[in-house]
């Protein structure tokens, strides 16, 4: 859980990789150069029993200096940290590094051993109380600052300035006088998180029911694109009325249609048998093929392989398992298949969203549960994004899967910034400026609720598709309604970012979602619309 409500104190104080720049479309509106000017003295934002440094509070003097700077050892006072990071600059570095942005305090000494926030726990190295630390990159991801046992680890906070390019705003909108104006679809003071309405129940997205009997089913996330005016959704489905919990038994791809973005949705065919998850549809915009990428290890077909997987390994649950009685919470049966079957990375294109199918294998990521996303820009090019963010592969030709190759990991130029522990990528290339953006499931702190509220979406961005900024919460477990009530929903995961047909501009928020409660194990896909943009 968070800390208490922010407490604001105002103190006044004294190389692109070639191929990848090949790729990118030429840009039609101007973007400011990111180097920070400093006009005016900047204020202090203090946040108590607040940590911003995440998977980092277990050993920050080990963490990369280009983000993470040690700026005292031994400060008096959450504020003394803050001015230390207010009065940081490095001019050796890139412009968009040379300023410290946020901070963290810790309030007591670690000497290793101690349950970190939320819970975890995990080696730390020696740091005294007072140590106070500089994030130089702009994320903003505060966890609690409390370990599991009570104790008050760190206080953080943020140093807030003008904005001075559009880095400072995220890439998603444009730095003005009065500061970031965030463009349709974001809102922030540095415009990184979604600016998401409230939900219509009757346009909950995709919640899967048993034609015949009625009875609920479960999906887990939804990629979704327009064609001709038709909504279209890729969506893991669990088979025999199972939940999410038998998602590595029992799930297969579905693709489903709607005349509204917002849905509802309902399942018009299967496109690959179980097992298969985790689909994401990118579009070429050139010639309207689609192209698959998913987890998968079939059972019948080329690929499959019954001695490691067959149809016994599906579970079979019960009707509970989705929809308990009131009152109680009847949990789905655990079954398991015999042995662990691999992940394969199929790849598969189509003329249109109604098929036929054609399935590659991709030799390029291995047989891991990768969390693959892919990104056809407007050349032609493919960008793949995995678990942890950064680009995975890449080609200049999507259609050539030969020339797909991994990037190599030269830390100087292939990074995200912070390293936060996360997956579920969607990343897209905004046609309009040429940057490159990420939304990902943030693991960092609680991800799994259970009714609490959770920072579960993060935002990157990358001016060259390498080179990865993390920025801050694109939106939590909590869902309003239009009937005014809200909702904490016990996970909320698999994000895609929907867009207008043809277009970057951003009009919905595609989401995996456990409602928890009397539904048990049951999942759906829920899709919520954007402020600002236009429902056709």
């Amino acid at each position: 859980m968070l800390g208490p409500p922010p407490q604001r104190a105002h103190l006044p104080l004294c190389t692109l990789m070639t191929t990848l720049a090949i790729c990118l479309p030429q840009r039609t509106t101007a973007i400011s150069s990111p180097t920070p000017t400093v006009t005016i003295a900047p204020t202090l934002e203090l946040h108590w029993n607040i940590s911003n440094l995440g998977d980092m509070l277990a050993n920050p003097a080990a963490h990369d200096p280009r983000w993470l700077v040690e700026l005292g050892v031994a400060t008096a006072s959450l504020e003394a940290c803050g001015e230390l990071c207010s009065g940081y600059l490095n001019q050796s570095a890139a412009p968009p590094l040379r300023l410290c942005r946020s901070f963290t305090r810790y309030a007591m000494a670690v000497t290793g051993g101690l349950e970190g926030p939320g819970g975890g726990s995990g080696p730390h190295g020696a740091v005294p109380a007072g140590a106070c630390f500089g994030h130089l990159d702009p994320v903003w991801l505060p966890l609690s600052g409390v370990s599991a046992s009570g104790a008050v680890v760190s206080d953080s906070g943020l140093v807030i300035r003008p904005c001075t390019s559009s880095f400072d705003c995220s890439y998603n909108g444009v730095c003005a006088a009065e500061g970031c104006e965030c463009t349709p679809g974001w809102t922030g003071q540095r415009c990184q998180t979604l600016d998401l309405l409230p939900v219509d129940r009757k346009q909950y997205g995709f919640t899967p029911t048993d034609a015949v009997t009625g009875q609920n089913l479960s999906s887990w996330g939804g990629s979704i694109l327009n064609h001709n005016g038709v909504w279209h959704m890729w969506a893991a489905r669990m088979e025999n009325y199972c939940g999410i919990g038998q998602w590595e038994q029992n799930s297969k791809i579905v693709h489903c249609t709607a005349a509204n973005v917002l849905g509802p949705y309902t399942e018009v065919d299967e496109v690959a048998p179980v097992f298969a998850h985790e689909p994401c549809v990118t579009k070429d915009v050139r010639t309207g093929e689609l192209m698959m990428v998913s987890v998968n290890y079939p059972v019948h077909g080329e690929y499959s392989n019954a001695s490691v997987f067959n149809t016994s390994g599906i579970c079979t649950c019960t009707a509970n398992c989705t929809k308990s009685a009131v009152g109680s919470r009847q949990k789905c049966n655990m079954c398991k298949h015999p042995g662990e079957h691999p992940f394969l990375q199929i790849i598969r294109t189509a003329p249109g969203p109604d098929g036929p199918w054609t399935e590659t294998l991709s030799s390029v990521m291995g047989n891991s549960d990768s969390n693959l996303a892919c990104w056809i820009n407007g050349s032609g090019a493919v960008n793949c994004n995995g678990r942890g963010g950064g680009i995975y592969a890449f080609s200049l030709d999507w259609h050539n899967f030969s020339s797909w190759v991994d990037f190599d990991h030269d830390p100087t130029t292939l990074f995200v910034s912070s390293r936060p522990d996360q997956e579920d990528p969607m990343l897209w290339q905004d046609v309009e400026t040429g940057v490159w953006h990420s939304i990902q499931h943030n693991l960092q702190g609680p991800h799994m609720c259970e009714g609490q509220l959770c920072q579960v979406g993060a935002h990157q961005f990358s001016l060259d598709g390498r080179g990865w900024y993390s920025t801050g919460t694109a939106y939590t477990s909590r869902v309003e309604y239009t009937d005014g009530t809200s909702h904490l929903f016990d996970r909320r995961e698999r994000p895609h970012v929907v867009f207008e047909e043809n277009s970057t501009r951003p009009i919905a928020l595609s989401t995996a979602v456990r409602p928890g409660g009397q539904d048990g194990d049951r999942t759906f896909t829920l899709v919520q619309g954007f402020r600002r943009a236009t429902y056709p």
